[in-house]
């Protein structure tokens, strides 16, 4: 990945509530794309607490499942984890922060563009 690291977070926001099912469906769906990209390479979808991992024989990805804010008080806790969803959300909001900081207009706006911020989340 980038600088060598062969770990990397992305975070995915549904629209729908996230449930085992969709969550799983998605880790299925992107490992089936992968290995259409690249048949030679062995991948692997394993769940967690906060989404799915990816990984292959050189790197993985966390991919971190939220929620649109409004649905945040639909969560069910036998369902869905609320924590998790605002963790998420609460990254989204520190990356955010950070590139407001440390970066110029132009990649914010490509960053808010990519990750489809919330609009609780002020620019």
């Amino acid at each position: 990945m980038m600088a060598g690291h062969e770990v990397a977070d992305i975070v995915v926001i549904l629209k729908t509530l996230p449930t085992q099912e969709a969550v799983q469906a998605l880790a299925n769906k992107v490992t089936d794309d992968l290995r259409a990209a690249d048949a030679h390479e062995a991948y692997s979808a394993l769940p967690n607490e906060g989404g799915f991992e990816i990984s292959s024989s050189e790197a993985t990805v966390k991919v971190l499942i939220a929620t649109i804010p409004p649905n945040l008080k639909k969560l069910d806790a036998q369902l869905h984890c609320k924590c998790v969803c605002l963790s998420v959300m609460f990254v989204i909001q520190l990356l955010y922060w950070t590139c407001s900081i440390c970066c110029d207009i132009h990649w914010r706006t490509s960053v808010k563009g990519a990750v489809s911020l919330p609009s609780g989340i002020q620019s």
